[in-house]
């Protein structure tokens, strides 16, 4: 049967029908060549254009091997090296075939368009294959972003005077193909009417304009609807649609007009405007537009159905809604924010690169394993928290804001997901090894690194010692906020002070919520406890152990040992007495909370965040008292986790003093996130949020979980509206019942606030920042709280983001 099968497929003819057009204006072109390199097989394009070329089976290499559905065969008497090449040619399979006859099931890949590449006899030989996830098949060639180095030998030319030469991977299927040939001396196309195939969407695509997506290409759209003419617009010559529209539409009322009057409902509007996204690991095209854009569903379902008409993927194509109104639309193919996300593979979300030795954590694994700043780790889940590391990659998805992103962030440290990292042989075959690590917004680099280029890296990357501000012991008593702010930091730490420093954020209507009953207990009753107790002797002599310094077991171990005494040991009464008057003894509100607040953190170039323990006290409970929310606080400074950060950092744990920040919980939470007070994502001035409801964790979140993300921008197309808002994704948490996370209003509200802070810290906490006002970065939490009022808003922390 086999040799049956291969002198069938040897010997058959295939015949290739197509038409060869102007890739811009789609005119015909007659006289093109089209022929098999290396062969006597050719034929002309008539006077439409169109051509036949007929290929017999020659006995050639080429004809040695062949497919079944997803089966190799092969009647080849050599070794023949088998490769396959992801779309950003990366290397994502590669193996050895035997001296033949023999038959080969290709691999089962994620979803998407790959190029195999078989050689042998000095040859190489190149062709498409499709995966749709449980299948690899040989198909027709695709897009011309594939940028895979290999030598494409066996191919189709096709040659016309006045244009450049197309050069298409023979295919064995018979069938019709389209071929549009580039003038020569055009460096840029400007658009596309219409969309025939893979190659117009390749030549067009650019990056997506938001950096959140990953292996993720786009375009724009610009639909004239009274006239019916579709602009698909090449994205590396345009950035905006108003770059279009002047540029080649002759557009000429200024951008400030475009805004107004092309976005919005209005009677000068001439375009409707869009984006259209190809998510590769969904082989799925994503039709959306931007917050700003009004429309109906009338409107949505005519630039869906124009879309449609203008396009091969009429099948593939779906909206993704970012507001809440299009939800419901007729007659338009949607995806939701669980399918569009929880289909990705990739995703960059800290940028950079790294050198380490690339090694495999599973979750029971990372308590007793000791990883070094030298490993790159990748990580089976999502972890709560991560020593210090070269690079991160997680197989679950983590959000832009989670605790893990934001240490990456702070430590400057590449942080990706790509969930098929431990099936992903492009990975898996470099465990152990020294590899350089790069992580973009779209894509990543993973390869094999010689020492040399790694030491002068690590070199260049070995933070030279960081100086945390100078501690004052003389203050005692527990501190009004009020009458603190952030030069008090020596006194009770970074995050009371910038808490005081709240305090004083003026607003037209008021000031910025925060958390009732708010006070501070200074350094002072840390080093007071540490001195009575003889645990200050105890920290010196650990520092001092060349022990501790050098065997990290034995340095885990007496960490553990010194935590333990700081909470066995007895609380100062005086002090027990006078947080439990300030906390007015329960009586107004039944919980509170008690917050780390160190000298060390939030320095420049050296965050700190989430290092630190805090507690809650709650009335009534024999184990959750206020004594041992204050210890337990105060035993956070000698985490295992924050001891190795500070040490890689060269602070000297000597100088570190713990405060405690106390202000009343919060039992009836809502709603909690993270914003940030600058766009992450593209060039427009506005802040991003990412909220969860009730107390579901945004910065360790759990398996599976979406939190809501919504991107808020300073103008306001809608006279009536104060900020643009943009949901990039919804939350799909239990109970929410498909309401969004945070009303509108709130969502005002926590802009109202950040802009106000953000103004305060630049020009009063941080003046020394060289940035500008629109790119400053706080890092704030919230919370929303029915405890004292319904779905009260409150802020509840501030830090700065990255350098300043």
């Amino acid at each position: 049967m086999l040799a049956s099968l291969l002198h069938t497929y040897g010997q058959a003819t295939t015949v290739m029908v197509g038409q060869v057009s102007d890739l811009s204006s789609g005119r015909p072109i007659s006289g093109a060549e089209i022929r098999v390199k290396g062969t006597g097989h050719m034929a002309h394009s008539n006077s439409d254009g169109w051509y036949r070329l007929t290929i017999q089976g020659t006995g050639n290499a080429l004809d040695s091997f062949g497919f079944v559905g997803h089966v190799l065969v092969w009647d080849s008497l050599e070794m023949m090296e088998l490769q396959i090449w992801s779309l950003k040619g990366q290397l994502v399979y590669e193996g050895n075939l035997t001296g033949g006859p023999g038959l080969w099931c290709l691999p089962n890949m994620h979803s998407g368009v790959y190029l195999l590449v078989i050689s042998y006899g000095g040859q190489h030989y190149p062709l498409m294959a499709a995966s749709l996830g449980n299948e690899l098949m040989i198909v027709q060639p695709s897009a011309p972003f594939i940028r895979a180095q290999t030598d494409l030998t066996d191919t189709i030319e096709v040659r016309a005077q006045g244009y450049n030469t197309r050069y298409l991977a023979r295919t064995r299927a018979t069938g019709t193909q389209h071929v549009k040939l580039l003038p020569q001396g055009a460096k840029y196309l400007d658009y596309l009417p219409e969309l025939f195939d893979t190659t117009d969407y390749g030549l067009l695509a650019g990056a997506p304009s938001r950096s959140l997506l990953g292996q993720v290409a786009s375009i724009k759209v610009v639909y004239d609807f009274d006239r019916g003419l579709m602009y698909y617009i090449n994205a590396n010559k345009y950035q905006l649609h108003y770059d279009f529209c002047k540029e080649v539409l002759g557009y000429d009322q200024g951008i400030y007009r475009f805004n107004l009057t092309q976005y919005p409902r209005s009677a000068e509007r001439m375009y409707y405007l869009g984006d259209l996204n190809y998510y590769r690991d969904l082989d799925r095209f994503v039709f959306q537009f931007v917050a700003s854009n009004e429309f109906g569903c009338g409107e949505i379902a005519d630039f869906f159905a124009a879309i449609k008409a203008t396009s091969f993927f009429a099948n593939r194509l779906v909206f993704y809604s970012i507001k809440q109104e299009w939800d419901n639309c007729a007659q338009i193919g949607y995806i939701d924010t669980e399918t569009l996300y929880g289909g990705q593979n990739y995703l960059g979300l800290n940028t950079g690169f790294a050198y380490g030795y690339l090694r495999v954590v599973q979750p029971f694994e990372l308590p007793s394993t000791y990883l070094s700043k030298r490993d790159i780790v990748v990580y089976n889940g999502l972890p709560n928290d991560m020593p210090v590391v070269a690079g991160l990659v997680t197989t679950e998805f983590q959000t832009p804001l989670s605790h893990i992103n934001i240490l990456s962030h702070s430590r400057g440290t590449p942080n990706m997901t790509l969930r098929n990292a431990l099936e992903n042989p492009q990975v898996m075959g470099k465990l152990g090894q020294l590899v350089y690590l790069e992580v973009t917004n779209n894509d990543y680099v993973l390869r094999k690194a010689n020492l040399a280029e790694a030491e002068v890296f690590w070199a260049s990357k070995e933070p030279k010692g960081t100086a945390v501000p100078a501690f004052d012991l003389s203050v005692s008593g527990l501190v009004d906020l009020n009458k603190a702010n952030y030069r008090h930091v020596g006194t009770i730490g970074s995050k009371a002070a910038n808490f005081a420093e709240m305090m004083k954020v003026r607003m037209d209507h008021g000031t910025v919520p925060l958390p009732e009953m708010a006070f501070a207990i200074p350094f002072y009753y840390y080093q007071q406890h540490l001195v009575r107790h003889g645990i200050d002797k105890a920290i010196n002599q650990a520092l001092q152990s060349q022990a501790f310094r050098q065997k990290p077991s034995f340095r885990q171990k007496r960490l553990a040992q010194l935590r333990d005494t700081i909470i066995a040991t007895e609380l100062d009464p005086g002090l027990r007495q006078a947080v439990m008057d300030k906390m007015g003894n329960y009586l107004v509100f039944k919980r509170f909370r008690f917050r780390s607040s160190t000298n060390a953190e939030d320095l420049n170039g050296f965050s700190g965040a989430g290092l630190y323990s805090s507690a809650t006290a709650q009335a009534h409970d024999a184990d959750q008292t206020a004594d041992w929310a204050i210890k337990s606080v105060w035993a956070g400074l000698w985490n295992w986790r924050a001891f190795e950060e500070r040490s890689y950092y060269g602070i000297d744990h000597g100088q570190c003093m713990m405060g405690v920040l106390v202000h009343r919980a919060f039992p009836s939470e809502d709603a909690n996130g993270v914003l940030i007070t600058t766009n992450l994502y593209n060039a427009n001035d506005g802040i991003i949020i990412n909220a969860q409801y009730s107390d579901l964790s945004i910065v360790r979140p759990s398996p599976g979980l979406i939190h809501e993300q919504i991107m808020v921008y300073r103008y306001a197309v809608d006279p009536l509206s104060k900020y643009t808002i943009e949901y990039l994704s919804f939350s799909n948490a239990p109970g929410l019942k498909w309401e969004t996370v945070l009303t509108k209003g709130e969502v005002t509200e926590l802009m109202d606030y950040a802009l106000a802070i953000k103004a305060h810290f630049y020009y009063n906490v941080l003046p020394q920042c060289t940035c500008s006002l629109e790119d400053f970065a706080l890092d704030i939490e919230f919370k929303v709280d029915s405890e004292v009022k319904n779905r009260k808003v409150y802020v509840k922390q501030v830090r700065p983001y990255g350098q300043y």
